[in-house]
């Protein structure tokens, strides 16, 4: 008699961690939803900008420059949408069976009462902006050398950011904030694989030293586990705001 209880105790407990991981909605599943290869949060890079990666490339270590675009180069689509996860709307009933399968094994309900979960979900205003074409060829004279330099002598992996996800919000003085949320990279790095080739424009590169021949942007970072699952299982809707 024991195990069947102890079984059916654990097997809940399982449900219920599972269903709580897949409950709930945040700006993570908003930027991932909107098909954001990296999750930010306080690095302020729009479509068009270089940055350097770390070696693992999980980490953005600096800003290194940005490419020319013309508004038709780097079209922008509005957001104003509300997120909402499906689930939410059974958490109650879920969490209810749970305190009645503890109260029929004489565990007693324990623990505050849980309330319902709240229907509104997420609101976001924003936008996306991305890139048309091939933007290797637009990069800013006046910061093209700091890229070079960058791959060819300290070996970082230059990334251009192909797509990004925007929060704007009204300030009091009615002025715009702007909040990146999450973006997502060219997958090839820029590489300068014959450094003499730039002598002229980058007087003080180190013509001899061997540039990188390789390397990815590709790869998704700033995801916790919940939200992939909850990408992955497809939980999270979106619905024009009014």
């Amino acid at each position: 008699m024991v195990k069947p209880v102890m079984t059916a105790i654990g097997l809940t407990a399982f449900l219920v961690v599972c269903f709580a991981l897949l409950t709930g909605v945040s700006k993570m599943d908003v930027s991932i939803k909107n098909e954001m290869q990296r999750h930010l949060g306080n690095e302020p890079l729009e479509a068009g900008d270089i940055v350097a990666l770390s070696p693992d490339g999980t980490r953005i270590e600096a800003l290194l420059c940005s490419v020319e675009l013309s508004p038709d180069q780097s079209p922008n689509s509005e957001i104003r949408s509300r997120y909402y996860n499906v689930l939410d709307a059974a958490e109650e009933k879920v969490f209810a069976f749970a305190r009645r399968s503890k109260e029929i094994f004489g565990l007693g309900s324990g623990g505050a009462p849980v309330t319902a979960a709240s229907l509104t979900g997420l609101s976001f205003t924003g936008e996306v902006s991305r890139i048309e074409g091939s933007p290797q060829s637009r990069i800013r004279s006046d910061c093209f050398c700091d890229v070079v330099t960058a791959v060819v002598e300290r070996k970082k992996t230059a990334c251009i950011v192909i797509k990004s996800l925007v929060e704007t919000r009204l300030r009091e003085d009615s002025s715009l904030s702007r909040n990146t949320v999450g973006v997502s990279f060219q997958s090839d790095p820029l590489l300068f694989s014959e450094p003499e080739r730039f002598a002229a424009a980058c007087p003080d590169l180190n013509r001899g030293a061997i540039a990188p021949t390789g390397g990815s942007c590709a790869g998704a970072s700033g995801f916790t586990l919940d939200v992939v699952a909850r990408a992955k299982v497809g939980l999270i809707r979106e619905v024009p705001l009014p």
